[in-house]
């Protein structure tokens, strides 16, 4: 499967026209940096202050859509257009491990709160890849065979195409994650 993506100043960006039944959006991130440790314990999200996006993927009805950081250069001007994104995404949302989507988008936006109405994750620390293989879900063609954390070397690397893959496959995965089983509501 080819990746075009178009550059567009500080980001490029992917865009694949697909059918589903979602209603709403799935939202996936993909970051760099390390969970904090110790520090301002009176913050839900304080663990995540020193993480910045450099993937916002959004599954929608009809589209996939990915923009990813043109390089550590365009970093933190892509945070401001990362939380554009997500703010313009059709609602509800969904994510797998909601609390990481929405404490990413707390640092990113400057304390501002996202919520996300829908959770895919069953219980804390739940690891998407063993739904995937309980579920019998396809890999979707992901480089990484959900090993997230190896978009942080791929980005210093400079590989942006195989984050998107990466990134693309984790929207289809959980989109079947939805219709397979569901999700939680979240009480707002």
């Amino acid at each position: 499967m080819d990746i075009n993506m178009e550059l567009k100043g500080p980001y490029y960006e992917y865009v694949e026209n697909i059918q589903t039944d979602i209603v709403g959006s799935i939202l996936d991130l993909e970051t760099i940096g390390e969970f904090s440790r110790g520090g301002a314990v009176n913050n839900a999200f304080a663990e995540y202050r020193e993480i910045k996006i450099t993937t916002v993927g959004v599954l929608t009805r009809d589209k996939i859509v990915i923009r990813i950081a043109n390089g550590q250069n365009a970093l933190s001007e892509f945070q401001e257009l990362a939380v554009e994104m997500i703010l313009d995404t059709k609602r509800p949302l969904y994510a797998f491990n909601k609390r990481f989507e929405e404490g990413c988008f707390y640092w990113a936006s400057g304390g501002r709160r996202l919520i996300i109405e829908h959770e895919l994750q069953r219980f804390p620390r739940e690891k998407k890849e063993n739904v995937v293989r309980m579920l019998g879900i396809d890999s979707f063609g992901d480089p990484y065979h959900g090993e997230g954390r190896r978009c942080v070397v791929a980005f210093a690397a400079g590989d942006l195409e195989s984050i998107v893959r990466h990134n693309r496959s984790c929207l289809l995965k959980e989109a079947q994650i939805l219709k397979k089983r569901g999700a939680l509501k979240i009480a707002l």
